[in-house]
């Protein structure tokens, strides 16, 4: 858990970091893979079912996820084929598997059915791949292949229709408003009039059956073809939305929406695109990756199915958040402190030692290694309206940059010696306190020489001494501290050890802040949290 300070940086910062960088943002995406439980690297299609179970299709069989674990079905388990290239349900809830071979099994009921066991399945055997599938309003099932033909279902009958052209192969089957199924393709859009396929005239066709999309709720079909996204309006084709021609020239496999006028465009080899508002610029994701198709869940989770790197999946949380990285342009990936200026700045710290500062789409770098060790993270940073200055503290240094960006000046052990810094806190009075190895120990004014002297038998010039792990001036200029022997605060020279009065107050507590409301919040290591009224 993070507790939130309400510190700033200033913006002068700019203005003293060399080196920005422009940088690419991209959106957190979790990978699911093999070593997940994935049955194969290779999936092809995703589909949420009624009960919310996520399932995916591979070359190795189909995944079943439940949120936690991953469980795979096989032949073993009654597929009629391993490698499935589309899943989809009916309405009677069967999931159905559309595979290579060109034989169709369901699942219902804990149970998958094939030829084998239903008489019906034994009926629909093609030569060729099933590709896509489609209940009409009079709940008869479609189900088009990869070559001349596709199976209709009307419960206990089965229809195959062929077609001695290519004008079905590798259709998409949708219904029209008025109840009419439609059969479309990249070189034709055909209607069912009775028992014959009418061909009918249009200006635009689908990329491939791929690109082609039918919703539920609405009966809207759509579909992308090179001339943009188009959908079916009162029996009429219609362009709906340009969109850019890189993107339209790449291998689309698949499109959706979020219902908020934002389209995702997945591609075979570049990733996928993100439309939002025609004057917002277009997001690049996942980019080199091959990706066959992608959803959006119930909940709001972005799914993406990919060739050789498993699923991606994004929150609906994480849909509004960036992740920066190293190939974005950070100097390092661990992030120890974090604070924002009221400009915008995002000010990072950073277990090399270095600042780095995101702004408009640039990263700056600052560094303030002092130290030859590879690990002294910047574990707090801290905005100083006073001297319009930055504090910053790692563990064996604390510094400032003044604000003319010219002077860092840095805490010195009167003897040169070296230190180990927990903590520190600054006063709205001015006072310096800091946690020491050694104790707590308090400079009178943060703008005189940083410089504290270690104590000794002759010389106890330490407040507090007693290991101390954390300082912390609340509103009211009371010193809160914690140390081995737990939490206490001093207030007009009154010390008051609160471990006396509450034994959990003892354990080692690495954090302090105070609430709007003058609450304290007290982190421990280990213990949770504690607040105190």
């Amino acid at each position: 858990m993070i507790l939130k300070r309400g510190l700033y940086i200033f913006l002068f910062l700019s203005c003293y970091l060399a080196g920005h960088q422009l940088i690419a943002q991209t959106l957190n995406f979790r990978n699911f893979t093999v070593n997940d439980g994935l049955a194969n690297s290779t999936v092809y299609f995703i589909h949420q079912d009624s009960k919310g179970f996520m399932w995916f299709a591979t070359e190795s069989g189909v995944n079943r996820y439940d949120g936690q674990n991953f469980r795979t079905f096989t032949m073993d388990d009654g597929l009629s084929d391993n490698e499935v290239l589309q899943i989809c349900e009916d309405s009677q809830k069967r999931i159905w598997f559309l595979t290579l071979n060109g034989k169709l099994s369901y699942y219902f009921n804990n149970k998958f059915y094939n030829a084998r066991n239903d008489s019906v399945l034994s009926k629909t055997f093609c030569k060729a791949s099933f590709i896509s599938f489609f209940e009409d309003s009079k709940r008869r099932l479609w189900f088009s292949t990869n070559q001349r033909e596709i199976v209709m279902i009307d419960g206990k009958k089965v229809k195959i229709i062929h077609s001695d052209k290519q004008g079905l192969t590798n259709s998409f089957v949708a219904e029209n408003k008025q109840g009419e199924i439609l059969v479309l393709n990249e070189n034709h859009i055909y209607k069912f009039s009775g028992e014959k396929l009418l061909e009918l005239n249009s200006k635009y066709y689908p990329i491939s059956f791929k690109t082609s999309s039918y919703n539920k709720q609405t009966k809207k079909i759509s579909f992308l073809a090179k001339e943009g996204l188009i959908e079916l309006n009162q029996q009429q084709w219609v362009l709906k939305r340009n969109l850019p021609q890189n993107i339209i020239k790449n291998n689309i496999t698949n499109f959706f929406s979020d219902n908020k006028e934002t389209f995702w465009i997945n591609t075979l080899g570049n990733g996928t695109y993100v439309l939002n508002h025609p004057s917002k610029p277009v997001q690049h994701l996942l980019q080199g990756k091959y990706i066959t198709h992608g959803i959006i869940d119930m909940d709001g989770n972005t799914w993406m199915a990919t060739i050789g790197n498993g699923i991606y999946m994004l929150p609906m949380s994480g849909r509004d958040m960036q992740h920066y990285t190293i190939s974005n342009g950070l100097s390092d990936n661990s992030i120890y402190s974090v604070a924002k200026t009221p400009e915008g700045r995002l000010i990072l710290g950073l277990r090399n030692g270095d600042l780095n500062i995101i702004k408009a789409n640039k990263i700056s770098y600052q560094a303030l290694r002092i130290s030859q060790s590879s690990y002294n993270p910047i574990k707090k940073l801290f905005y100083d309206p006073q001297n319009r200055s930055i504090w910053f503290a790692s563990n064996n240094t604390l510094g400032e940059i003044a604000a003319d960006t010219k002077t860092i000046r840095y805490l010195k052990e009167r003897d040169n010696l070296m230190y180990a810094l927990k903590s520190f806190s600054i006063s709205k009075n001015g006072k310096l306190a800091l946690a020491l190895a050694g104790g707590v120990d308090v400079i009178q004014n943060k703008n005189a020489p940083l410089i504290f002297e270690t104590p000794n038998l002759s010389n106890q010039s330490l407040h507090f001494p007693s290991r101390a792990y954390s300082v912390f001036y609340d509103s009211d200029e009371r010193l809160w501290f914690s140390n081995l022997n737990g939490l206490q605060n001093e207030y007009k020279n009154r010390l008051t050890t609160l471990y006396d009065h509450n034994g959990l107050l003892k354990q080692r507590i690495t954090d302090i802040t105070e609430l709007p409301d003058k609450t304290i919040i007290c982190a421990s290591y280990g213990f949770g949290i504690y607040i105190i009224k």
